[in-house]
């Protein structure tokens, strides 16, 4: 695997998406840059308003990878960044009328979240949650669909 960079990964998405003669080759890319520790770091980079579209939906899809098969990575001292993180970001995105796709999957990393911490770490996640987002529209749809 080539050094990991956004540059590299949003190429890597791109021809992904539109350059059938390498897809095989850049899905391979890009799955074992979702099972490498650095995924951590750049899925939330990759969640940045200014990627193209593909791009934040991998970002989503990393995490979703990182926080269901890979949780075990975090050290507990960073799980509330984590999802305090993620919060921010689910709202973020339900301000954008694009954002839905992303809005969804970010929903379901946090079910992913609330599912690791809620019996130590985050025991009144589901209340906390309900508070954070009962003013948004769009969240209790991505959440409900």
């Amino acid at each position: 695997m080539e050094e990991i960079s956004v540059e590299a990964i949003s190429q890597a998405v791109n021809q992904f998406y539109h350059c059938p003669a390498v897809r095989d080759k850049a899905h391979s890319w890009l799955e074992s840059f979702q099972a490498s520790r650095e995924a951590w770091q750049f899925c939330w980079l990759l969640l940045s308003p200014d990627k193209p579209l593909e791009v934040q939906f991998y970002g989503a899809a990393t995490l979703h990878n990182k926080v269901f098969k890979y949780w075990h990575e975090i050290a507990p001292e960073d799980v509330e960044k984590v999802h305090n993180r993620l919060m921010n970001t689910i709202l973020q995105y339900s301000s954008n009328p694009n954002g839905r796709l992303i809005a969804t999957k970010l929903c379901l990393v946090l079910s992913g979240v609330i599912l690791h911490t809620i019996s130590e770490k985050w025991p009144d996640a589901v209340s906390q949650v309900i508070a954070a987002f009962q003013s948004c529209e769009t969240i209790a749809v991505s959440m409900l669909t």
